[in-house]
């Protein structure tokens, strides 16, 4: 079973509410010490603005395509963190999708490998494939970003076997549609990561990302099977 995430905040705009930044809002501050991810697209028919990385958070990949700009960022919650976080680009022109997420469990530096791949004109995209993981029990956190009719694409499916969908969520623009889809897994033993993210009908670009991140002692053994404790009575 995957580790899920403890909070969740999206947010989306369309056309008609251009704005320069965006925010999502957990419903609480995070906890201090827990990993939190962001996964944001830029829709901006006719060119491609820049995604500023918010203060104190880290790049971990960025993909541009036709009309559109992912990225996928990471941090570690500290103390001082706010329940929001506000990410900026170098226009007002598009729109925006983001959803952000907060997970437990970490390592306090849980970045372990990551990659990338955008195509244009596609019914399905790869993130590639990883480098092989440093440790057995991690977090793969997956997402897609699609530029073009999101309705008429179809719900995106992930594969391989293990990915559990955490939510879609699509913005506008004039001419175009776009959005976010988003999957984690769990495994307990090294090696390479890959993700497809799949849909039904042709879109005009995708970009998918994959990035592993390592747990912490005390949630591994709830990666496989709990742990059986028996009482000095019943041994």
């Amino acid at each position: 079973m995957p580790i899920v995430p403890l909070q969740t905040a999206t947010n989306s705009t369309t056309s008609s509410t251009q704005t320069a930044s965006i925010t999502a809002t957990f419903p609480a501050a995070p906890t201090p010490g827990n990993l939190m991810v962001i996964m944001v697209i830029c829709v901006a028919i006719g060119g491609t603005p820049v995604i500023t990385t918010p203060a104190g958070w880290t790049q971990v990949e960025t993909k541009s395509g036709t009309d559109g700009y992912i990225s996928l960022y990471d941090r570690v919650a500290v103390a001082a963190d706010p329940a929001a976080v506000t990410v900026s680009k170098s226009a007002t022109t598009g729109s925006w999708a983001i959803t952000m997420y907060e997970f437990p469990g970490m390592l306090a530096a849980p970045l372990d490998v990551h990659t990338s791949a955008v195509a244009s004109s596609v019914t399905s995209e790869a993130s590639g494939t990883t480098g092989a993981s440093t440790q057995a029990y991690e977090l793969q956190f997956a997402g897609v970003g699609i530029i073009g009719t999101w309705a008429a694409a179809g719900t995106p499916a992930w594969t391989p076997a293990g990915f559990v969908k955490l939510n879609d969520i699509s913005t506008s623009t004039t001419t175009n549609t776009g959005g976010v889809s988003t999957a984690v897994n769990t495994v307990s033993a090294t090696g390479t990561a890959t993700a497809t993210a799949g849909w039904t009908n042709s879109v005009s670009a995708a970009a998918t990302v994959i990035a592993t991140f390592k747990a912490s002692v005390w949630i591994r053994p709830r990666l496989d099977n709990p742990i059986s404790v028996k009482r000095a009575s019943q041994r």
